[in-house]
C-alpha cells in the first residue's frame, strides 16, 4: 500500500470510536434498569416528576382566576419557562458529566436516566390488585384505581384482574388500537375512526378493509372524518381543550359556593350531588327546566341524589346560578 494510501487509513481508524464509547449508551440504560429494579422510585423529595408538579401548582391556581384567553397566554409562557428550565438544567447536567471519566459518566447518565422509568413501581402496583383480591373484591377495586381513570367499582374479580393487566400491557407497548370516541360524541354525529399500532402488518391491514364494508356511515359522518385531521381544525381543537379547562376551574369553584358535592373526573362533565335532596331536588328541578335550564339526573346510572353536569361558559355558569336560587325561593 502506498505511504499516503497508509496513512489516511490510519486516520480513518482512529477517528473510529473505541469499544468503551460504543458501550457507553447501553451500559447507562442497563443501569437505570438496574436501579429502578433494585431501589424503586427514589423519595418524594427528591422525584423529578414530583418537582415538575409542584412547579405547576404555581401558576394554576392564579391562572384558573383569570379570563379563559388570559389563562391561555399565561399557561403557554409558564410552559415555556418551565421548559427552558428544564433544557438549561440537561445543558449544565450535560457539560458536568462530559469532564467527568468514562466510568462516572456511564454512572451520571444511568442516575438522570432512571427517573423516566417505572417498571418496578407498574410490577408493584399490578401485583398488588392480585394481592389485594385475595381480600375482598371492594379491596381490588380500590387498588385498581391506582392504575386505572375509569369507574371500576362495578367490575367483578375477573374484570378487575384483566384491567389491571390491561393497563400493564398498556403501558409496556403501543400495539393497540385506540378510538378516541368521546371527542366525536359531542358532535352528535355518528362517526368514528382507529389509530392503528405502529406494528401494524400487512395482513391485518387487508382484515380490516375487508370489515369496512360493514361499517356504514352516513354523509355528515364522512364529511366529520375528513375535516377532523385538517390542521386547521386540530388547533382549533386544542385551543378548545384549553378553554374548557379553564371553564371547568371555575365552574368548579361556582358549585363549591353554592355547597355542591363534585366527584372528580377526567372529561368535560361529572357528577354533582346538592345538599337538597327528595321531594326538594326535584321540585328545584322542574323549576330549573321551566327556566331552560336541564340537569341530568343520574339514578339511571346508579348514583341517586346525584346529578351530572358538563362545562359551561361563564355565562351559562351564572344563569344556573341565578335559577337555582330563584327556585329555592319558590319565585318565578
Amino acid at each position: 500500500m502506498p505511504p499516503q494510501r497508509r496513512r489516511h487509513a490510519a486516520m480513518n481508524v482512529a477517528s473510529w470510536p473505541d469499544w468503551q464509547t460504543l458501550a457507553a449508551p447501553p451500559t447507562a440504560i442497563a443501569l437505570a434498569l438496574a436501579v429502578d429494579r433494585w431501589f424503586g422510585e427514589p423519595p418524594v423529595r427528591w422525584h423529578p416528576v414530583v418537582w415538575m408538579g409542584r412547579c405547576l401548582n404555581l401558576f394554576g391556581p392564579p391562572l384558573i382566576r383569570l379570563q379563559p384567553e388570559t389563562a391561555f397566554v399565561g399557561g403557554a409562557a409558564a410552559w415555556l419557562v418551565g421548559a427552558a428550565a428544564v433544557g438549561l438544567i440537561a445543558v449544565g447536567a450535560d457539560r458536568v458529566l462530559s469532564e467527568l471519566p468514562l466510568p462516572l459518566k456511564v454512572l451520571g447518565v444511568g442516575l438522570l436516566l432512571k427517573p423516566m422509568l417505572s417498571w418496578q413501581m407498574l410490577r408493584d402496583e399490578v401485583a398488588a390488585v392480585e394481592s389485594a383480591l385475595t381480600t375482598s373484591v371492594e379491596a381490588g377495586r380500590a387498588q385498581l384505581q391506582r392504575l386505572v381513570s375509569r369507574d371500576v367499582w362495578q367490575l367483578d374479580a375477573e374484570q378487575v384482574r384483566e384491567s389491571a393487566l390491561e393497563s400493564l400491557a398498556e403501558n409496556l407497548n403501543d400495539s393497540q388500537w385506540f378510538s378516541p370516541n368521546k371527542a366525536l360524541d359531542t358532535t352528535g354525529v355518528h362517526a368514528r375512526y382507529l389509530l392503528a399500532p405502529r406494528d401494524l402488518t400487512q395482513g391485518r391491514v387487508d382484515a380490516m378493509l375487508r370489515l369496512s364494508p360493514s361499517w356504514v356511515l352516513s354523509a355528515e359522518g364522512v364529511a366529520l372524518l375528513g375535516a377532523w385531521a385538517d390542521p386547521a381544525m386540530q388547533t382549533w381543537l386544542r385551543a378548545s381543550i384549553d378553554t374548557l379547562i379553564c371553564w371547568e376551574h371555575c365552574q368548579r369553584k361556582t358549585l363549591d359556593a353554592l355547597g355542591w358535592r363534585q366527584q372528580a373526573s377526567v372529561t368535560p362533565f361529572w357528577l354533582v350531588r346538592p345538599p337538597q335532596q327528595g321531594d326538594v331536588l326535584a321540585q328545584r328541578l322542574i323549576r330549573l327546566r321551566e327556566r331552560g335550564i336541564k340537569l341530568r339526573d343520574a339514578t339511571s346510572l346508579g348514583c341517586p341524589g346525584w346529578l351530572r353536569v358538563s362545562v359551561q361558559s361563564p355565562e351559562a355558569q351564572q344563569a344556573l346560578v341565578d335559577a337555582w336560587r330563584r327556585a329555592g325561593q319558590g319565585t318565578a
